[in-house]
């Protein structure tokens, strides 16, 4: 582009780091917006964010107003007044402070762009005429139609399977709503594309900034293969699709893995563990919570494994154990919407057994594990660089929209 775009980025969770699930994404989408555009951030934010965000940005956007959270209790509330309403909870993303922060900042500012950063925030008002791009983390639907599938719990089912149908029906309305929808993936997009009934949909992946992060440099030398290797999983485990995914590996996959690697141990990071999360630690399992970094954790892994059976959108964790050239046992799922292929730079098994088998190989073939971990650091650098994807967003910012 040759030209700067005026644009007020409406978020859902603030912009700061260490950021933590679609906080991440949206601080690399800002990160690539400011560099080239002028832009106002309206935000939802906890204690603490405004000030690190401050810190963090300063010069790098024209205005930023932060509207405090709910109250937890409240929030629950809310959220339990739409489920008995059979509505989506996602409603409860909706706030009169909000609104109002809106409503103020395009009165008093031309903005060319308004990005809503995600499309079940389409519950908020903006003006006819004004252009209106929803970014997705997911399809928020989908995702809640696999836990439904897999959840033990029948009331947790019973949930996930109402949730599933009436946040389908505000995802489609409010993708029809907006002027325009970017997904993360080609997959999403079509999705999104038979929603809305046009192709006015684009495609803005999940990636990482090697060339930034100095925790790639320190990883380029990769510890020599050990007696007692480790098996890594990263998320955050107050997601359900996180729970599940550590508690089917250790019911299905992990014993299978012992008979054959008997000192292998499996290391779960990630914020918020559940004590039911918690009580599953052993002497061969590592429960580790909320970490700075997870770059120490991926350096002493020997495979890291993304065994999710739910979930949607594309998987972080998964790129950057690739940059860090860790190999990967991912099932379909887990590595949905990425170029990676199986065999060559991702080992991708869906069935427990299977799942265990490649874990093996990894574990006990050196070359092999070196093959997929060098492939997959490479599809990384190439293809989900955020300055890579930063171009990409300029052209779907261009007026006329271009896909």
């Amino acid at each position: 582009m040759n030209h700067s775009v005026r644009i007020l980025m409406v978020l859902h969770a603030a912009p700061c780091s260490p950021a933590l699930g679609p906080a991440r994404r949206h601080l690399h989408v800002f990160e690539e917006i400011s560099q080239r555009h002028t832009v106002s951030i309206i935000t939802f934010a906890g204690s603490g964010e405004r000030e690190r965000f401050e810190r963090e940005h300063h010069g790098r956007y024209e205005r930023a107003i932060f509207i405090s959270r709910r109250p937890r209790v409240l929030e629950l509330l809310i959220a339990s007044w739409y489920l008995l309403t059979w509505r989506s909870v996602f409603r409860r993303l909706y706030t009169r402070p909000m609104q109002r922060a809106i409503d103020r900042a395009i009165a008093a500012g031309r903005f060319d762009v308004v990005y809503f950063s995600t499309v079940l925030l389409g519950c908020y008002r903006v003006p006819a005429g004004v252009r209106v791009v929803a970014d997705t983390h997911n399809v928020e639907h989908e995702v809640l139609a696999r836990s439904a599938a897999v959840a033990r719990s029948p009331l947790h089912r019973t949930y996930c399977r109402v949730q599933a149908a009436v946040t389908r029906r505000d995802e489609r309305r409010f993708a029809r709503a907006v002027s325009e929808v970017w997904a993360t993936s080609e997959r999403d997009a079509r999705h999104f594309a038979e929603a809305r009934g046009d192709n006015r949909v684009g495609v803005v992946p999940n990636g990482i900034r090697p060339q930034a992060d100095r925790r790639f440099c320190s990883s380029l030398q990769r510890p020599a293969p050990r007696r007692a290797p480790v098996l890594l999983f990263v998320g955050l485990m107050s997601y359900f699709p996180n729970r599940d995914a550590v508690a089917y590996f250790l019911d299905q996959i992990f014993p299978r893995i012992r008979t054959r690697v008997p000192l292998a141990r499996f290391v779960v990071v990630g914020a918020a563990p559940p004590r039911g999360v918690r009580s599953l630690a052993s002497d061969r399992v590592t429960i580790v919570g909320r970490v700075s970094s997870v770059a120490p954790y991926l350096r002493e892994a020997a495979v890291f494994v993304a065994p999710l059976r739910c979930g949607g959108g594309t998987r972080v964790k998964v790129l950057e154990a690739m940059l860090h050239r860790v190999p990967v046992v991912s099932t379909s799922l887990a590595c949905e919407g990425l170029a990676v292929r199986d065999g060559e730079s991702i080992l991708v098994a869906d069935r427990p057994e299977v799942f265990a088998e490649a874990v093996c190989r990894l574990c006990t073939d050196p070359e092999l594990a070196h093959r997929v971990a060098a492939a997959g650091a490479d599809l990384v650098r190439a293809e989900y660089d955020w300055r890579r994807i930063g171009d990409a967003i300029d052209r779907l910012l261009a007026p006329p929209f271009s896909a």
